[in-house]
């Protein structure tokens, strides 16, 4: 298998996590008004070898992608080797992969208008409602 130097030079990882406050900005952008913004730990859990196997397949696409086919499988075992010798199955055979999610609440500002004619001659009064952006 080529080192990181070979399938992975000048690779930069697609994936990016932004902070809530950047979040936040560009709601403000959006029209949206933030209600929460919060980062929660997950504990994503694959029962065993191959449950890691089938998630790194289909999730990890812009590295394994960069591998070519028949050499894939090889390189998502020598992966899973690599991370179990710091993070070891516990003793239900689970794998545990510490992760982090931004969660946003947030609500489309807009506007109620009221416009009310009042008739001095009939004291009546005729009101419409209406949404404006």
């Amino acid at each position: 298998m080529r080192t990181r130097g070979g399938f992975f030079k000048h690779f930069s990882c697609p994936y990016t996590f932004y902070s809530p406050n950047e979040y936040e900005t560009w709601l403000h952008a959006a029209g949206l008004i933030p209600k929460r913004l919060e980062l929660i730990p997950k504990d994503m859990m694959q029962k065993g070898r191959e449950a890691l196997a089938g998630w790194i397949r289909t999730t990890w696409l812009p590295y394994t992608e960069r591998i070519p086919e028949k050499q894939r499988n090889a390189f998502i075992d020598e992966t899973i080797r690599r991370y179990l010798q710091d993070f070891p199955e516990d003793k239900d055979d689970v794998i545990h992969v510490k992760m982090m999610w931004l969660e946003v609440e947030a609500v489309k500002k807009f506007v109620i208008i009221y416009i009310c004619r009042f008739s001095l001659a009939y004291g009546s009064r005729i009101c419409s409602r209406s949404r404006a952006r």
